[in-house]
């Protein structure tokens, strides 16, 4: 990929839909940074939402916003959102209700569909 040092933490997603858009095309082959810690606010981050009834889950690609308070044990989060950059979509939150993973930071489209690349 050029202009990107690629290591073992990166890998590729092909995206299906069009809440990205602009930005992501349908169909875009995409690289991701496998995510550990640190700030997601503002970034387009890939999250999985984990169901208890054995299947899959879902995988969302939406920009992470993130509000968070102090309390006397440290910070916590206060309220997460996924917002699409498409404002044909809806933002949601991610509910303590819910068990969700952030598995990767985007990096860049590799491939766009639009572009013929």
């Amino acid at each position: 990929v050029d202009g990107v040092r690629i290591s073992k933490d990166h890998f590729l997603v092909r995206i299906c839909g069009h809440s990205m858009e602009l930005e992501i095309q349908d169909g875009s082959l995409c690289l991701f940074r496998k995510y550990y810690a640190g700030g997601r606010s503002g970034k387009i981050m890939l999250v999985h939402e984990m169901t208890d009834e054995g299947g899959m889950g879902r995988f969302a690609i939406k920009r992470y916003e993130s509000h968070k308070r102090q309390t006397s044990e440290g910070w916590e989060h206060e309220r997460l959102r996924m917002h699409s950059d498409n404002p044909e979509y809806q933002e949601y939150e991610l509910s303590e209700a819910r068990r969700y993973k952030t598995i990767g930071e985007f990096v860049r489209v590799v491939a766009d569909p639009e572009l013929g690349e």
